[in-house]
């Protein structure tokens, strides 16, 4: 299947042998790859030739780097867009293919794909527009649930880092009938600190 979604693994899954598990894993969030110029995005062009930002009669538009990721909050959780950083061969001039007033210039059917509305500095999920539509809310009551929602999300998660760790305990002591050995490959005992919900390098939600 081909997607422009990439999704983090099941944390409970990833076999840490001598370690105990990282609350590491259990904070990453999806990611939405928005590179115009890919050839994942072959099918979509169709032989469309990627406007040039500065209005070049013939443009030659390629990638030229990577973005910095847009933070994303919708009515299911966070995500992320990691959009590429553009340029054209002919002016040499370069942009961001998030750039909103590069995307007004693309065809609808590449605005359809992207699974948020772009602004300036920040953007807006489609589903929470959805859901504002939807259930007549205002935009203060909108954000509250979602914030509420984030906040449920991150106590579940740190309470499956927890269950994660004292199944690994468990094994070790023998809960399970057969006691491991993996307690004494370990060089650090102590479970790491899942971190605040406030922290800006974890779950911090600056966009609300």
């Amino acid at each position: 299947m081909i997607s422009l979604w990439r999704h983090p693994p099941q944390p409970e899954l990833i076999n840490t042998t001598s370690d105990l598990p990282s609350p590491n894993y259990f904070q990453l969030h999806p990611f939405f790859i928005w590179k115009p110029e890919h050839d994942l995005m072959e099918r979509v062009r169709n032989n469309y030739i990627l406007p040039c930002f500065y209005g070049c009669l013939n443009p030659q538009v390629a990638s030229s780097g990577v973005g910095r990721p847009r933070v994303i909050v919708g009515i299911n959780g966070q995500y992320y867009i990691l959009a590429s950083r553009l340029g054209c061969k002919v002016c040499r001039w370069h942009w961001f293919a998030d750039k909103p007033q590069w995307v007004d210039m693309l065809p609808k059917r590449f605005q359809n794909i992207l699974p948020a509305f772009i602004t300036h500095k920040k953007a807006i999920c489609k589903t929470v527009m959805d859901e504002l539509r939807r259930s007549g809310k205002s935009p203060n009551d909108m954000a509250n649930q979602i914030r509420e929602m984030l906040h449920l999300k991150y106590e579940r998660a740190h309470l499956a880092y927890l269950l994660s760790v004292q199944n690994t305990r468990d094994a070790e002591a023998g809960v399970y009938g057969q006691s491991t050995i993996t307690g004494f490959l370990r060089r650090e005992d102590s479970p790491a600190p899942f971190r605040e919900y406030e922290d800006a390098d974890r779950y911090g939600m600056e966009c609300l």
